[in-house]
């Protein structure tokens, strides 16, 4: 093992103490969030921004390599937990998760309640949840379940994971009406709440990254539920010479197409905010999808969305979404058209408030009634 991994090993990343307050019985409200980046790690953000003055003593769980924007307001207690994410280190990685989470698990015994919300699942969790149970029976567990029907068997979420968070959480958020009503979620349904998933920038200096262009925006990672190839062929069919398809992303293929600007680059918060914001509407060519992150932070921002006809996808876009008759080429490149004739003429295209409630008032309707 080298210097380096002995150092990581040595690290005391746990607080020594966990205020419990003045009051002798007392409960503890916890965000917890195991990944490094992403949006997963931009929701935990937002939920504390929005929780901190309402909820005291919020403890967040964090793994230690997290980016996460938490500048202003530095929370009081922060219990960081080591990711695994390199493999440089891995077993050092993961004993040091395992001493710290019992160690954690030590300082949250002598609450008479724990109240964990699992803001997106890992494969972690599940070790961490029975060590601080070891300690303390009363613990409640909320957990947003994202997906539950792994489509690739080697990715995660596993279905084994699934049956976990089903059967252990008390209660269990999802964010599309599609996942609250199959199959698998039948037996569970008395605990299940529906929520809408928002987004929103905390950055007040955005910055156009392409001051004089008009551009239509597709961003995102590469995954297999996108279809970059259906975009390009619809983009072909067009003949739009003053606006610009702005594809950005990690892990996008080459592309060399007339008017168009390839960005293969992880894009932290603050770029995905300037990209969304400075757009004159975003697309969003998806094969499958249950929620899209992307779509929250376009409410955020108004913008329209021309999108696939997902199911999931058309009951989160709402008014801003501009729906493809089909899942062609030619049907996409109308919808592109639609949305460009909106933007000419100023259409402003507004998202619909009413509906479902956001995750933040189930949070703080389950703290309030005491019944995470």
């Amino acid at each position: 093992m080298n210097r380096k991994s002995e150092q990581k090993c040595s690290d005391d990343s746990v607080p020594s103490e966990i205020d419990q307050g003045d009051d002798q019985s007392k409960r503890i409200f916890s965000l917890m969030y195991l990944g490094k980046r992403g949006g997963g790690a931009q929701l935990t953000s937002n939920l504390y921004h929005d929780l901190h003055d309402q909820i005291d003593d919020i403890l967040l769980i964090l793994a230690e390599d997290v980016e996460i924007d938490l500048k202003k307001h530095v929370p009081r207690q922060i219990s960081n937990l080591p990711g695994i994410h390199s493999i440089t280190s891995l077993i050092c990685r993961l004993l040091r998760f395992i001493r710290n989470s019992f160690r954690l698990g030590a300082q949250l015994k002598k609450f008479d309640e724990i109240q964990i919300f699992i803001v997106m699942i890992h494969p972690l969790d599940r070790i961490l949840l029975r060590i601080i149970k070891f300690f303390n029976a009363n613990v409640n567990v909320t957990v947003i379940l994202h997906e539950i029907d792994s489509r690739d068997r080697r990715k995660w979420p596993s279905k084994l994971a699934i049956n976990f968070y089903l059967k252990h959480s008390d209660k269990i958020i999802f964010l599309s009406k599609e996942l609250q009503e199959s199959q698998i979620v039948a037996s569970y349904i008395q605990k299940t709440r529906l929520a809408r998933l928002t987004h929103k920038s905390s950055f007040e200096d955005l910055q156009n990254p392409f001051p004089g262009v008009n551009y239509i925006l597709c961003i995102g990672r590469n995954e297999p539920y996108k279809d970059l190839n259906l975009l390009i062929e619809a983009w072909n069919l067009l003949q739009i010479e003053n606006y610009t398809l702005v594809i950005a992303g990690e892990d996008l293929p080459k592309m060399d197409e007339r008017n168009l600007i390839v960005l293969s680059e992880w894009l932290d918060s603050k770029k995905f905010s300037e990209l969304i914001k400075f757009s004159k509407f975003m697309v969003l060519p998806y094969k499958n999808a249950t929620q899209s992150g992307v779509l929250a932070l376009a409410e955020y921002f108004n913008k329209t969305c021309v999108i696939t006809p997902v199911t999931s996808l058309i009951e989160q876009a709402g008014g801003l979404g501009i729906v493809t008759h089909d899942f062609t080429s030619g049907s996409l490149a109308n919808s592109i058209l639609k949305a460009t004739h909106e933007s000419e003429t100023g259409v402003t295209r507004r998202s619909h408030a009413e509906g479902n409630n956001t995750i933040k008032d189930v949070v703080l309707e389950n703290f309030r009634n005491n019944d995470l």
